[in-house]
């Protein structure tokens, strides 16, 4: 069964920007710092340092409260506070190298530091660092197995790294945290159904019927769930319902399409099952399922030539499909290979997978800067899919869920 985009881009991205506020300002993580730091033993200089520079952030004046803080661990490399304050201002200024430069001191002065690892790898997530994100974030869980911030990570990157059986670990967890969180339901309902386990996957999706019942996608996995497994009339007459109402809902679902499609074929539709497979094919070109069926569906309906058609497009992108298997497992194996990540980037592009074609064409560029190739194909990655939306709405995702300096803290 085809997997609706969520896994590969658009259901992610809506999970993101609905729970994501437009970006932290300056003057608002300023207030939250007034009062919350540990003071530790310092010097009567680095104090008042310290302190001019929570007033200029508590007045919004951002690079006063930089040169501060900056004075300090000019003064003290191993200044835990100054480094922590850095951190959360440079995090909050979407100065995200900046950031992450500043967490890594603090990790490496106080290692004990609560939420150091989930706040160095929000700030590596955002500048583009998805590996050193992920392993930043899997230090974080094994400290606090619950921290939000960490699973979201690592189930942004798992997504695309093709490790169903850890992320489903991850995304059970988040359902335990977050039992009413459409968006975890859905990824969760999603890997389930992938993977026909449709017994499963149908309480979430009641679940989220109950919260939301226009919710097409939904409706769509239900419907499909139905018969995939239970091909009895009951069964279709269910899978039907819940399909055509996603449909009405959502006219452009190619999902909802395919399955409609596949359902007509079973049921000896074979006219019906025709139209809903070439309105799938039209919605997603790229995806070999939705034209192995339509070319079963040409052949039951007598039309040959378009069979052949349906036939040869399903090969070609099944080959591409394994090639690309392929080249991702070459690309874990050697992450340092540049002609590795640039093939694998172009390739995903060629096929439609922002998501992955972000990650590999970013990866070859930071291997070979000078390369005009990779910067080209991130042009064209550009034109079609808009300036990086969907890296800003992880930004926008990270930035709420990421954990700020602990408030138990004991006041200056």
């Amino acid at each position: 069964m085809i997997r609706s985009h969520f896994v590969e881009n658009i259901r992610w991205r809506r999970w993101i920007t609905r729970r994501a506020a437009a970006g932290l300002m300056v003057l608002a993580a300023a207030a939250a710092w007034l009062g919350v730091l540990f003071w530790q033993s310092r010097t009567e200089l680095e104090t008042r340092l310290l302190r001019a520079g929570m007033e200029y952030a508590r007045q919004g004046q951002a690079k006063a409260a930089e040169r501060e803080w900056l004075a300090v661990v000019q003064r003290n490399p191993n200044h835990r506070d100054a480094w922590e304050l850095l951190g959360e201002l440079y995090f909050s200024a979407q100065i995200w190298p900046n950031a992450a430069h500043a967490f890594q001191n603090l990790l490496r002065v106080a290692p004990q530091t609560p939420a150091a690892h989930a706040r160095l790898a929000a700030s590596l997530l955002c500048a583009g660092d998805e590996r050193g994100a992920y392993e930043q974030a899997k230090r974080e869980l094994e400290r606090n197995p619950n921290d939000l911030s960490a699973l979201a990570i690592c189930v942004y990157v798992l997504s695309y790294m093709g490790d169903d059986k850890q992320l489903l670990e991850y995304l059970r967890r988040l359902e335990r945290l977050q039992p009413d969180d459409l968006e975890f339901l859905t990824m969760l309902a999603e890997v389930l159904a992938s993977k026909r386990r449709h017994e499963e996957a149908r309480p979430i999706l009641d679940h989220i019927l109950q919260l939301d019942p226009e919710n097409a996608q939904a409706l769509a996995m239900r419907g499909f769930g139905w018969f995939d497994q239970n091909p009895d009339p009951k069964s279709f007459a269910r899978a039907e319902a819940d399909l055509t109402r996603a449909l009405q809902i959502n006219p452009l679902m190619p999902f909802a399409r395919y399955g409609l499609g596949r359902l007509y074929q079973r049921a000896g539709r074979h006219e019906r099952a025709v139209f809903q497979l070439e309105q799938a094919a039209k919605l997603v070109p790229d995806k070999s399922d939705v034209f192995f069926a339509l070319a079963s569906a040409y052949q039951a309906v007598g039309n040959e030539k378009k069979a052949e058609m349906a036939r040869r497009r399903f090969q070609q992108l099944r080959s591409d499909a394994e090639r690309e298997s392929r080249l991702e497992k070459r690309c874990a194996a050697d992450p340092s290979n540049f002609d590795l990540h640039l093939e694998m980037g172009e390739l995903t592009l060629r096929r439609g997978d922002a998501r992955k074609a972000r990650y590999y064409l970013n990866r070859a560029a930071a291997l070979k800067p000078d390369d005009p190739r990779p910067q080209k194909a991130l042009e064209e990655f550009e034109k079609r899919f808009g300036a990086l939306n969907a890296q800003r709405s992880v930004q926008s995702r990270v930035m709420q869920t990421a954990p700020r300096t602990p408030a138990s803290a004991v006041q200056p």
